[in-house]
C-alpha cells in the first residue's frame, strides 16, 4: 500500500495547488481534527468481528477543500498517527499498515476531487459534489484494505468483503454526504464551521448513544442463544466443546478453556492453543482462590505470578469464573487473548464471563447427571470398570471394519475368572471380597496399555479386550495368572486366590462380542479343568459347535435305534500267551461319519445327560456277549469301561447287577 501512495501521489497533477486559497493554521487544524476523529472512534462488536465508525470523512473533506494534496497528506498521516501510537500503542507493523491504509485513502481522494475540478473548474457545486464520492470511495477502499489484511491471517476474504462492503456501501455515502453539508457553509464564511458543527455534535452523540444500547442488546441475544446452543444437548462432552465455543466468540477471545468437575476426572475443551496449569480437581490447592471466589476474576500478570501460574504469566492477562453449582464448583472457564476492538479486557467482560458461568451452570448440572445415569448403566458400580453391556458394545465398536491394526497384531478377548473368590466371601464377608476385586481390577489395570478395556462382567468375572500378536499374548495372560496368586492384604490378612483365563483370538469371520466371549469362555473353563492357568480357545476344545450340536442328534437316535456296536478285545497272558479275558469296546457306525471313536461321543453323551443310556446299552451288549461266550464253553473275565459321571451314580451297582441277572452271567 505504500507504494500505491507514492505512485498516486506522484501521478496527482500539482501536489502544491489546493482549490481554495489556504491559511497556515489550517494545516494543524485539520490534523488535529483528525486525530479528534480517530480518538472518538465508536467501535461495535458482533461476536469476534467489530466494525468500526468514524466521522473522519468531514476534516477529509475539509481537507480536499482548503489544503494541496501534499500538506492534506501530512495533516491525514500527522493526527492519525499522534492518536495510533500514543493513545492505542499498537504494533509497528500496525501502525506502518495503518499510516500507508490513511495515505492510500487520502492520494484517491485527490484524484477524485482533482478530475472533478479539472472538468468544472472554479465551480463550488462541482467541488462540493465531488467531495461525496471521493471521501465514500476512500472510505470503502480502506474497509477492503483491511478486510484482505484480515483474511491473510485468518482467511475467509469472500465472507470479509461481504459483510463489509454490506455496511459500507450506504454508510460511507451517507457520512460523506454529512462531511459536504458541513464543510459547504465555510465557502460562505469559514466562522459558519461552528454552526454546522453543533448540529454534527449532537448527531454523533446520539449515535453513540444509540450503538451502545444497540450492542447491549445484540449481548443480551447472544447470552440468549448461547443458552440455546449449549443447552440442546445432554452429552456432557457436547455440551462443553459448543460452551467453550460460544464463550471464545461471545468474549472475543483467542484462547478459551473449560473444565468441568464432577466426573471421574476432569474433563477440559478448549479453543485456540491450550492453556496451561489448569487446575486437576475442585479441590486444587493452588487454584483455590479463583474457586472459592463468588464472582469472575480478572487475573493481571503480576496477579497470576503471585498465584504461581507462570506458564499464564506469560501469556497476559486472563479471565477467569468458577461454574457454580449452589455451593458447590462444579467447574472453572479461562479465557485469554482478547480480539475485536480492544486487545485488553474490560469491566463489561468480566461481566459477560460472569453472566455466561451462571447461564451454563444448570445446563451444567444436567449434563453432569445425564453422564453420572449413563456412567452407572455402562460401568461396574464397585470397581468403575465398564460392565458386560458396555464391553460387548466396545468390542463391536474396536473390531469395525474401520478399525485398522498393526501388521502383526490381532485383536483378542480375555475372559478371567477368580477361583477360590467364593471361600473368600464365605469366610470373610462380602466387605472382604469386594476388597479384594478392587484391588485385583487395580493390579490387572497397572499391567495393561493404554489401548486395552477392562470390563467386569460379574461377581469374580472380568474380561479383557487387547491388541497383540501371539506370543505377547501368551506372555500378558501368564502375567496376569501370576499376578492373581500374588497374596491379598485384606485387614492383616494375607488372602491368596487363583485365576483362570481364557484366550479367544478374534479370526476373520467371528467379530460380534457374544461369540467371542462364549469362546473365552470355553477356554477359560477348560482352563479349569486341566488347572493350566489359560488356555487358548479352538475347536478341538469346543463342544458347542454346530458339529457337536449335529452328533447329539445323531447319538440320541443312536441310542434310540440301538445302532452302538460292543466289540470284544481279548487280553492276552504274555507268559502263556492264554486269553484270560476279554474288554468291550463301543463303536459307532455312523452312516455319513463312518466308524466314530468313542473319544468324539462319549464326552457328548456325558455334557448332555445321554451317558447312562450309553452305558446301560454297553452293558446289556456286553453281558450278552459273555453268556453267548460261556455258553460255547469260554468262562472268561469282562472288563467294561465306566464314565466317572456313572462311578458317582448309588445305582450303579444295581444297573450292573440287572444286566447281569438278566443274561444268567
Amino acid at each position: 500500500m505504500t507504494v500505491c501512495a507514492a505512485v498516486g501521489y506522484a501521478l496527482l497533477p500539482d501536489v502544491a495547488f489546493s482549490t481554495r486559497s489556504t491559511l497556515w493554521w489550517l494545516l494543524p487544524v485539520i490534523a488535529a481534527a483528525y486525530g479528534l476523529a480517530e480518538r472518538t472512534v465508536f467501535h461495535f462488536e458482533f461476536r469476534r468481528e467489530a466494525i468500526s465508525f468514524s466521522l473522519s470523512e468531514v476534516p477529509t473533506a475539509f481537507a480536499l477543500l482548503y489544503l494541496a494534496p501534499g500538506p492534506g497528506l501530512a495533516a491525514r498521516l500527522i493526527g492519525g498517527l499522534a492518536i495510533i501510537s500514543f493513545q492505542r500503542r499498537s504494533p509497528f507493523y500496525k501502525l506502518w499498515f495503518n499510516e500507508a491504509l490513511f495515505a492510500v485513502e487520502i492520494v484517491v481522494a485527490y484524484h477524485i476531487v482533482s478530475a472533478a475540478v479539472g472538468r468544472w473548474p472554479g465551480s463550488n457545486v462541482a467541488l462540493l459534489v465531488a467531495i461525496v464520492p471521493a471521501a465514500a470511495f476512500a472510505t470503502i477502499l480502506g474497509s477492503v484494505f483491511v478486510s484482505v489484511a484480515i483474511a491473510i491471517v485468518e482467511g475467509g476474504l469472500r465472507a470479509r468483503l461481504v459483510g463489509e462492503l454490506r455496511l459500507s456501501y450506504w454508510m460511507a455515502p451517507m457520512n460523506a454526504l454529512v462531511a459536504a453539508a458541513v464543510a459547504a457553509p465555510t465557502l460562505i464564511s469559514p466562522w459558519l464551521v461552528f454552526l454546522s458543527a453543533a448540529p454534527l455534535i449532537a448527531v454523533w452523540g446520539l449515535m453513540q448513544g444509540y450503538g451502545r444500547l444497540e450492542q447491549r442488546f445484540r449481548d443480551l441475544d447472544d447470552l440468549h442463544g448461547f443458552v440455546g446452543r449449549v443447552g440442546s444437548s445432554l452429552v456432557l462432552s457436547e455440551v462443553i466443546d459448543a460452551a467453550v465455543g460460544d464463550i471464545a466468540t461471545l468474549l472475543r477471545v483467542r484462547r478459551a478453556a473449560v473444565v468441568v468437575f464432577g466426573a471421574e476426572q476432569p474433563l477440559r475443551s478448549s479453543v485456540g492453543e491450550s492453556l496451561p496449569e489448569l487446575p486437576d480437581g475442585a479441590d486444587d490447592v493452588q487454584w483455590a482462590d479463583v474457586l472459592g471466589a463468588r464472582r469472575a476474576l480478572l487475573l493481571g500478570v503480576g496477579k497470576c505470578q503471585a498465584l504461581g501460574f507462570s506458564g499464564l504469566a506469560d501469556i497476559g492477562d486472563v479471565l477467569c469464573a468458577p461454574v457454580r453449582d449452589g455451593e458447590t464448583v462444579v467447574g472453572l472457564i479461562v479465557v485469554a487473548g482478547r480480539e475485536g476492538a480492544h486487545d485488553h479486557f474490560r469491566s463489561a467482560d468480566v461481566v459477560r464471563l460472569q453472566t455466561l458461568s451462571e447461564q451454563i451452570a444448570p445446563i451444567l448440572r444436567k449434563a453432569l447427571l445425564h453422564h453420572r445415569i449413563e456412567f452407572e448403566a455402562r460401568h461396574d458400580a464397585l470397581t468403575g470398570l465398564p460392565n458386560r453391556s458396555s464391553f460387548e458394545r466396545i468390542v463391536e465398536g474396536k473390531l469395525a471394519p474401520g478399525h485398522v491394526l498393526d501388521r502383526d497384531e490381532q485383536a483378542v478377548v480375555m475372559l478371567m475368572d477368580l477361583d477360590r473368590f467364593k471361600e473368600v466371601n464365605d469366610t470373610l464377608g462380602h466387605h472382604a471380597g469386594d476388597a479384594v476385586l478392587n484391588d485385583f481390577a487395580q493390579r490387572l489395570t497397572n499391567l495393561l496399555g493404554p489401548n486395552d478395556v477392562l470390563a467386569r462382567l460379574a461377581g469374580d468375572e472380568f474380561a479383557l479386550l487387547t491388541f497383540r500378536n501371539l506370543e505377547a499374548t501368551h506372555l500378558l495372560a501368564a502375567k496376569l495368572v501370576d499376578e492373581a496368586r500374588q497374596p491379598f492384604d485384606i485387614d492383616g490378612l494375607e488372602v491368596v486366590v487363583t485365576m483362570s483365563i481364557g484366550v479367544a483370538p478374534v479370526s476373520g469371520v467371528v467379530h460380534d462380542a457374544s461369540t467371542l466371549l462364549r469362546q473365552a469362555d470355553i477356554a477359560m473353563y477348560t482352563a479349569k479343568n486341566r488347572h493350566s492357568g489359560y488356555e487358548i480357545y479352538s475347536q478341538d476344545i469346543d463342544r458347542r459347535t454346530p458339529a457337536r450340536l449335529s452328533m447329539l442328534g445323531d447319538l440320541r437316535n443312536a441310542l434310540e435305534q440301538l445302532d452302538l456296536q460292543v466289540f470284544l478285545q481279548p487280553k492276552l497272558d504274555l507268559a502263556s500267551g492264554i486269553v484270560i479275558g476279554v474288554e468291550a469296546l463301543a463303536r459307532w457306525p455312523h452312516p455319513r461319519r463312518g466308524w466314530v471313536a468313542p473319544e468324539d461321543f462319549v464326552p457328548v453323551a456325558e455334557e448332555t445327560g445321554l451317558i447312562k443310556q450309553l452305558t446301560d446299552q454297553v452293558l446289556e451288549a456286553s453281558a450278552a456277549q459273555l453268556q453267548r461266550l460261556r455258553s460255547l464253553g469260554h468262562h472268561l473275565g469282562l472288563a467294561v469301561n465306566l464314565s466317572t459321571h456313572d462311578l458317582l451314580d448309588e445305582l450303579l451297582p444295581e444297573r450292573v447287577m440287572r444286566h447281569l441277572d438278566r443274561h444268567e452271567v
